[in-house]
């Protein structure tokens, strides 16, 4: 058996910095949970594919987020409080 390589101490701090400026403290931990678990389901993977996984992970994670967002304001248009005003016509 392949002798797992240990994560960086500093993956928290590594993923704050990387992703500081398009996720909030709030997304960043839970792209933090989401690549802990990349990292329980490949536990024998060398650095270089440690790093392309990451970054799949990241991806995935932005994209699962892209859609949520437009989930949300399909909804969200679906849902527009009724001020009253009716449509006019020319």
């Amino acid at each position: 058996m392949a002798q797992r390589v240990g994560l960086p101490a500093h993956l928290e701090t590594l993923v704050d910095h990387m992703f500081d400026q398009v996720l909030d403290a709030q997304e960043r931990s839970e792209l933090l949970a989401w690549i802990r678990a990349w990292e329980d389901a490949n536990p024998d993977v060398d650095n270089a594919h440690r790093v392309t996984g990451w970054i799949d992970v990241a991806y995935a994670f932005q994209a699962r987020q892209r859609s949520e967002i437009r989930d949300r304001a399909r909804s969200a248009a679906w849902s527009l409080p009724d001020w009253g005003w009716e449509s006019a016509t020319a």
